[in-house]
């Protein structure tokens, strides 16, 4: 199965490849993809790809200068729940992947809108913050966003992101709780997320996944 990779990293002056593999139950495919650079992002193309839901991927990078390469650790390999598509982005720091262009044509946001995110978490989260933060512009200041509401019978925290110039475009966010006497608690990086404006203004989402959806989750 063909299927494109948009990848947008933080730095796009490191020679980009992707690797797509299954594990090792589903077959022996492996293959590495050089990808190509354009309107901010690395596209790959994957030619051969087995059943879209067996394989898993991630991205490696070289300098050009040291010709020292880096991979990016196993906490963000990439699936597929789906096995309809032929597009999806993906960026940095963190494994989700999206199957619809991030930035429909028909949607907008601007300075001062909010959005609502629903996150269902239990005791580990409760009364804590949203971590917001971008990893491409390193002169934006990371924003903490306290929990706006509690639902304890049902375990929702509700937060209300107003967002900023540097965030209607999108930004990364993971939950976290400040510590009371002793070290904060954060999610792990598997957990990172990104928000783009094809989510939406109302998003739901739950402690410890990294996908949002548009509908209550149960």
């Amino acid at each position: 199965m063909k299927l494109l990779v948009h990848h947008r990293p933080a730095d796009l002056s490191q020679l980009w490849s992707l690797r797509v593999w299954q594990s090792a139950w589903d077959g022996n495919y492996l293959r590495d993809h050089t990808g190509t650079a354009t309107s901010g992002q690395i596209n790959f193309e994957v030619e051969d790809a087995p059943e879209l839901r067996q394989i898993q991927f991630k991205f490696h990078s070289s300098d050009l200068s040291s010709k020292q390469t880096y991979w990016e650790p196993d906490t963000l390999v990439r699936l597929l729940y789906r096995g309809d598509v032929a597009e999806v982005w993906t960026f940095d720091s963190l494994p989700r992947v999206i199957y619809q262009n991030p930035f429909p044509a028909a949607v907008t946001f601007n300075p001062g809108d909010t959005l609502t995110f629903h996150v269902i978490s239990q005791s580990t989260f409760r009364g804590g913050s949203l971590y917001v933060w971008s990893p491409y512009d390193a002169t934006v200041v990371p924003v903490y966003v306290p929990e706006s509401s509690r639902d304890d019978v049902n375990f929702v925290s509700t937060f209300s992101v107003v967002l900023q110039a540097w965030m209607t475009a999108g930004f990364h966010l993971k939950l976290m709780k400040p510590g009371a006497g002793g070290a904060a608690v954060w999610e792990p990086d598997s957990a990172n997320r990104v928000w783009r404006p094809c989510d939406g203004a109302t998003i739901w989402m739950k402690s410890g996944q990294c996908d949002l959806r548009d509908q209550p989750l149960h």
